[in-house]
C-alpha cells in the first residue's frame, strides 16, 4: 500500500539518501505487527484515495518500512502519554469534585451564595444533585463538581466586578463632590475677601486697604475692623479683668504654684445682670451674647475660689471669626461699678479660659 510520510531532514542527509521531506513510499503493509496495523488504520487516506496520509503524525527517519514502523512506534508513545495525562487529569478533577462537594456540604461557599443557597437534595442514578433556587442553573450534577466550582467561581468573578465597579462609581463621585466643594469653598473665600474690602473701604484707612489688595494686612488689623462694625455698639463698656490676679494663694505661698481655671454658662441672673445682658445684645444684633460664670483657684488652696460673670459676645463677618469679654454687674464686688442698664453697683466680670490665657478678643 502507499504511504504518504514525510522524511525527516536531517536523518535523511546523515543517511545519504536522495531526498526528504514528503514522499510516497510502497509498504507491504503484512509485515506490520497486528498492532501496528490497527494504529496505522487510524490514519486518514490520501486526497486520490489510494493510500494514506500519516504526514501529520511526524517525521520519519528513512522512507521504508523502518522508517514507518519507528513513527509508529513515537506514535503509540505519543497516545500512551496523552492518556496518561488526560487520565491524570480526570483524577485530580475527580479529587477537586470530592473537595468542592466536602467544601459545599461544609457550608464554605454559604456565605459567597448568599446562605444556604446550594442546598443538598436526594441522590440520583447519575449522582448527587444541589438545587440552586432562582440562580441561572436549575439543576448540576455534584458528579461534575469542576462545574460546581466554575459556576461558583464565576459568581465569585461577578461580585468582584460588581465591587470593583461600585468603588469606581463612588470614587468618581467623591471625586466630583470634592471638586464641588471646592469650588463653593473658593466662591465663598472670594465673596468674604470681597466684604472685606469693601467694609476695609467704608470702616478703615486707606493703607489698610490698599496693604490689604496686596496681600500684606495683619489679621489683627482686620479683626479689629471686623470687631468694630459687629460690636461698635459696645464701644466704652469695660473689659473683664483677669481672674486670675484676685484667687487667694495659702500663707506662705510666693505665688507660682499655678492657678486652675473654668468656665460655664451662666445658669441664673440678678436683675442688673439680664439688664446688662438685654442691652448688649441690642447693641451688638449679629452676634451671639451670652453670660459666662468664670472660676479660678489657686493649686494651694482649692478651697477657696473666686468667681467673676462676664459677657461673652461673638461674631462673624466675611469668614472673620471675632469675640470679646465685656465685664457685667455681679453678686461679689471686687472692685465695682456702676450698672449701664439700672445705675445699681456690682462687680466688674472677668473672663477666662480653662487654659488660663488671655481670651478677650
Amino acid at each position: 500500500m502507499q504511504i504518504k510520510m514525510n522524511i525527516d531532514k536531517t536523518a535523511a542527509i546523515k543517511a545519504g539518501l536522495a531526498g526528504f521531506g514528503r514522499m510516497t513510499v510502497e509498504i507491504d503493509l503484512a509485515q506490520l505487527a497486528a498492532e501496528d496495523r490497527e494504529l496505522l488504520a487510524e490514519a486518514p487516506t490520501t486526497y486520490d484515495g489510494t493510500g494514506l496520509d500519516v504526514v501529520g503524525w511526524g517525521s520519519v527517519p528513512s522512507p521504508d518500512l523502518a522508517g514507518l514502523q519507528a513513527l509508529l512506534g513515537a506514535r503509540r508513545a505519543e497516545i500512551a502519554r496523552k492518556k496518561g495525562e488526560a487520565e491524570k487529569r480526570e483524577a485530580q478533577r475527580l479529587a477537586d469534585c470530592a473537595e468542592v462537594a466536602q467544601q459545599v456540604r461544609a457550608g464554605k461557599y454559604d456565605e459567597v451564595l448568599d446562605g444556604a443557597q446550594w442546598r443538598y437534595c436526594h441522590l440520583m442514578p447519575d449522582g448527587p444533585h444541589y438545587y440552586v433556587p432562582g440562580g441561572p442553573w436549575d439543576w448540576s450534577v455534584l458528579g461534575d463538581l469542576a462545574t460546581v466550582r466554575v459556576l461558583i467561581e464565576e459568581e465569585l468573578a461577578r461580585r468582584q466586578e460588581a465591587e470593583a465597579a461600585a468603588r469606581k462609581r463612588e470614587a468618581a463621585a467623591g471625586k466630583e463632590r470634592e471638586e464641588k466643594e471646592k469650588a463653593a469653598r473658593e466662591a465663598v473665600a472670594r465673596a468674604n475677601e470681597q466684604g472685606i474690602l469693601a467694609l476695609l473701604r467704608e470702616r478703615g484707612t486707606p493703607s489698610q486697604v490698599e496693604r490689604f489688595e496686596h496681600g500684606v494686612l495683619p489679621e489683627d488689623e482686620i479683626k479689629a475692623v471686623v470687631r468694630e462694625a459687629l460690636m461698635g455698639g459696645l464701644d466704652g463698656w469695660p473689659l473683664y479683668e483677669r481672674i486670675g490676679d484676685h484667687v487667694a494663694h495659702v500663707k506662705g505661698c510666693l505665688g507660682d504654684c499655678g492657678i486652675e481655671y473654668r468656665a460655664e454658662d451662666l445658669a441664673s441672673y440678678g436683675e442688673c445682670q439680664w439688664a446688662a445682658l438685654r442691652q448688649a445684645r441690642a447693641l451688638a444684633p449679629d452676634c451671639l451674647v451670652s453670660a459666662r460664670l468664670n472660676r479660678a483657684w489657686a493649686a494651694c488652696n482649692r478651697a477657696e475660689e473666686t468667681r467673676r460673670v462676664s459677657i461673652l459676645v461673638q461674631g462673624e463677618l466675611h469668614g472673620v471669626k471675632v469675640s470679646r469679654s465685656y465685664a457685667m454687674p455681679a453678686e461679689i464686688a471686687t472692685p465695682t461699678v456702676t450698672c449701664p442698664k439700672c445705675g445699681g453697683s456690682g462687680q466688674i466680670a472677668a473672663y477666662e479660659s480653662v487654659t488660663g490665657s488671655d481670651p478677650r478678643d
